[in-house]
């Protein structure tokens, strides 16, 4: 007759028992970052976001690109990283104004990707 368990032992195999005191001994993932926007920054991009959006249709459905400028809080690899954003830079879409970008969309991101990069406002 095999011995008793009682409820505090567990009933699996030694070596199943000891990949779990493994696994429980793992860093765990990094929490999300956080990320901050000083009204300023959000003003100014959702005034630009929103003037462009009002003018998409299925047919020209045009981008509005930023680059989010600010800083990063470095934190530890369990900790969370805090971003502030301070400024936005608004871009083009490199495609309706430089040769070499319609160049590289026809004759490479086309043929591998397929026929909806050929709408050149896509970004």
């Amino acid at each position: 007759m095999p011995p008793a368990t009682s409820a505090s032992e567990s009933a699996l195999p030694d070596a199943t028992r000891g990949d779990l005191d493994d696994l429980a001994a793992l860093p765990t993932a990094p929490a999300p970052p956080t990320v901050l926007m000083d009204d300023r920054a959000l003003a100014d991009f959702l005034t630009a976001a929103v003037a462009e959006y009002r003018l998409v249709t299925a047919e020209t459905p045009l981008p509005c690109f930023a680059l989010l400028l600010g800083n990063a809080e470095a934190a530890t690899y369990s900790e969370a990283t805090t971003y502030h954003v301070r400024r936005v830079a608004f871009g083009r879409n490199a495609r309706t104004s430089d040769p070499a970008a319609r160049r590289e969309f026809r004759d490479t991101i086309v043929p591998e990707f397929g026929p909806a990069y050929e709408n050149e406002h896509r970004g």
